[in-house]
């Protein structure tokens, strides 16, 4: 049997061949992976970009329906007493006893529960005192009861005082008081 030796020339440009290859697949691969790399990071800008727009739309939309209902919630509002205005709201209150023609006045006001989880809304209690005949401290009653806030009577005690034959009666009304979340409207 008989071999040939190769020239090593052609030995050499075997070697060089096959290192080239090597260089030219490691080469491909590392572009492959950068090429996914980039359109992984594509696709990702692109979702994030679409959930900033969706945000966006979303907070147009409640921007425009906090404006369109503007008018809306004022007038809602005034059926709470306001933190700012509680004198006024106060001095309303009191005219009850005018309107009923009876001796009115608010004893004392002790906060209450909040009714919201931002504080919004907050209980107050108005310990009330009429003073009169039997039927004009009923209508006071009955007046605060219709009361144009949100309110609600929680107690009543009517007496009459033996002496001088005065009717007394004593209400505890809770109205709900609205403050903005610094919390003065």
């Amino acid at each position: 049997m008989s071999t040939t030796k190769l020239p090593s020339s052609l030995l050499f440009l075997t070697a060089l061949s096959v290192v080239s290859m090597l260089i030219l697949f490691v080469a491909y691969v590392w572009l492959f992976a950068e090429v996914h790399s980039t359109i992984d990071e594509g696709a990702h800008i692109a979702q994030e970009a679409q959930l900033a727009a969706t945000r966006n739309a979303h907070t147009q939309t409640v921007r425009r329906v906090v404006r369109d209902t503007q008018q809306e919630r004022a007038v809602l509002d005034t059926y709470f007493a306001s933190e700012e205005d509680i004198v006024d709201f106060l001095e309303e209150f009191e005219s009850i006893g005018s309107a009923a023609g009876t001796v009115f006045r608010v004893q004392s006001v002790s906060l209450g529960n909040t009714l919201d989880a931002d504080e919004r809304l907050i209980e107050l209690t108005l310990t009330t005192q009429a003073s009169g005949t039997f039927a004009r401290v009923v209508h006071t009653l009955a007046l605060l009861e219709s009361f144009p806030k949100a309110a609600r009577v929680d107690a009543v005690r009517i007496v009459e005082n033996p002496e001088t034959g005065e009717w007394l009666g004593t209400f505890d009304v809770v109205v709900v008081q609205i403050r903005d979340s610094e919390g003065v409207l």
